[in-house]
């Protein structure tokens, strides 16, 4: 049966565009509620039965359904605009009730553990049957899989795999989706996978780490969200308040804007998913939405805090806790950028920000938030921070190990011993970065003793330590382009004298003396220069070769 052909017989002018999988968006302009109703009579004389509707502020939601065959019919007042979205072989979205009250439901965001790459979002949160819902997921570099389904492992239940009941992908841009994808590469034999939640126009093919997914695992199915459905789960109820058809026919200049806006209730708490939503999209929901239907207490901040989300989506929101889903260094960098001053200075009811690259955070949904300062002041003398490579896993460590992707940086290979960690680097001519302290605390201190202990393998071509901004080719804390924000004559570079290639080198960072002073073996070798600068953090730098470290200490005060 041809939808468009129903609806011509009530608008002669409606208009056919392509969705993905053999969808239809029919699009009515100047349209009216009249027009609404009457392409719903249409639709019910064309056999369609009636399931549901639902009016979020003036917008207005029908759904109607013929077997497998569904219609959501919508009317927005803003663009005078009633808009029939028609897909065949697909489902009603699910809308349980009386869920089994199995235990307490938890919302986590997991740690985005990279440097360089400036990327990455996974959420995680447990019904209260037990089950899971995933929102993205990661790159997949830095042991984030593992991390993920430990996670859930940790959190289940039920007893036997983790049920992740639904996983919703934001947008096809790999730190979103490569998680999902090594998951199931990997350890799909440990969790069970049940339905795939993703929206992409239809310029943007699935890609084909997907595709490949989704044919070995073929019991996946995959259910395209639209604006206005609503999904229930559980205690969770999670509501699709833009897709990309929204903006049809307008063309994407920016493919972020791509990303589907979730609003979610958990336990009866609300967060808002933006994903890496940008003005475009957050403006479109935010101008067709009453404020009290993007109101929230969490708010995922847009396309990791750069430049994403927009004045009016933020105000709109007015959150009360930020989940901010950037690298640590990141974060404070950008944190003015683009609509961003909107929610630091703008939001009265704000009561804590919580990054990604921080730490991993999990919220229990049935009780207060407790807002934490995660960094804490050190007296003279005391330690702020000290690894002997006791842990097993990388990530483990705590702190900020690798870094990869872009500039001429790529992540090292790193083999955990007893009581040692052999960092190797993984590309030729491309340096390997390790920071191993936040930037938040180094901000804190204005001059602190360095110790560090271990071999250089011979033939390493450098092996060295940075004192400054991020090393990123390219960007400035003003956002402004800039080419050569690292040079090697910055860089402190070592040689061990020793015959083996052991090393033992301490050093005293004054800011009152402006001066860096190398000991090797408790003899004074060199002197560089040394500012205390906001946003500064310490990086060991490696070049084609490997370095073992034994023991990191780092002292404030000289």
């Amino acid at each position: 049966m041809s939808i468009l052909k129903v609806c011509q017989g009530v608008a002669p002018l409606a208009e056919s565009i392509a969705l993905k999988d053999g969808g239809e968006l029919i699009l009515l302009r100047d349209s009216s509620v009249d027009q609404y109703r009457a392409v719903i009579a249409a639709v019910e004389a064309a056999g369609f039965s009636y399931d549901s509707d639902r009016k979020e502020g003036e917008v207005l939601f029908a759904t109607y359904a013929k077997g497998s065959h569904v219609l959501l019919i919508s009317y927005v007042p803003l663009d005078n605009a009633t808009r029939v979205i028609s897909e065949e072989n697909t489902v009603i979205p699910p809308r349980e009730s009386n869920p089994k009250q199995l235990c307490t439901p938890l919302m986590t965001q997991l740690k985005t553990p990279y440097l360089i790459c400036d990327c990455g979002m996974s959420y995680l949160m447990r019904l209260c049957d037990g089950r899971f819902i995933v929102i993205d997921g990661g790159l997949g570099e830095y042991e984030e899989t593992e991390y993920l389904l430990e996670t859930m492992e940790k959190q289940n239940v039920l007893g036997g795999k983790p049920i992740i009941e639904a996983w919703f992908i934001t947008h096809w841009h790999g730190d979103h989706y490569f998680v999902m994808c090594d998951m199931m590469e990997r350890f799909g034999d440990r969790v069970e996978f049940r339905t795939l939640l993703v929206n992409t126009p239809l310029m943007y093919d699935f890609p084909n780490r997907v595709k490949a997914m989704m044919e070995a695992h073929p019991e996946i199915r995959l259910i395209v969200p639209h604006t206005g459905q609503r999904f229930v789960y559980a205690d969770a109820t999670l509501d699709v308040m833009y897709a990309c058809e929204d903006h049809y026919p307008g063309e994407f200049r920016d493919s972020n804007d791509t990303s589907t806006i979730i609003r979610m209730e958990l336990a009866g708490r609300r967060v808002l998913w933006l994903g890496d939503s940008s003005p475009l999209s957050s403006n479109i929901a935010a101008d067709r939405f009453p404020k009290e239907s993007l109101l929230c207490e969490f708010l995922q901040v847009g396309h990791h805090g750069y430049t994403g989300g927009s004045h009016r989506m933020y105000r709109a929101a007015s959150p009360e806790y930020l989940l901010w889903p950037c690298p640590d260094y990141w974060y404070a960098m950008v944190k003015y950028w683009g609509s961003n001053h909107v929610l630091l200075s703008e939001s009265p009811r704000c009561k804590g920000i919580f990054v990604a690259g921080h730490a991993e955070t999990t919220f229990d949904m049935t009780k207060p938030v407790e807002a934490k300062d995660p960094w804490k002041f050190f007296a003279d003398g005391e330690t702020v921070y000290e690894q002997n490579f006791a842990g097993n896993r990388v990530l483990d460590l705590g702190w900020n190990f690798v870094t990869g992707g872009s500039h001429g940086y790529r992540a090292p290979k790193v083999v955990l011993n007893e009581g040692s960690a052999t960092v190797t680097t993984a590309a030729e001519n491309a340096y390997a970065v390790l920071q191993f302290i936040f930037r938040a605390q180094m901000d804190r201190m204005s001059s602190f003793t360095l110790n560090f202990s271990g071999k250089l393998t011979a033939g390493t071509e450098k092996f060295g330590l940075f004192y400054l901004y991020p090393l990123l080719k390219g960007y400035e804390l003003s956002g402004e382009w800039r080419r050569n924000s690292f040079c090697e004559d910055d860089a402190m570079w070592f040689t061990p004298s020793s015959e083996d290639g052991s090393f033992a080198y301490c050093i005293k960072f004054d800011a009152d003396t402006r001066s860096a002073v190398v000991y090797e073996n408790g003899a004074e070798i060199a002197t560089y220069k040394y500012r205390k600068e906001e946003g500064s953090a310490l990086y060991f730098l490696l070049r084609n070769g490997e370095v073992t470290f034994d023991h990191i200490k780092l002292v404030k005060g000289v």
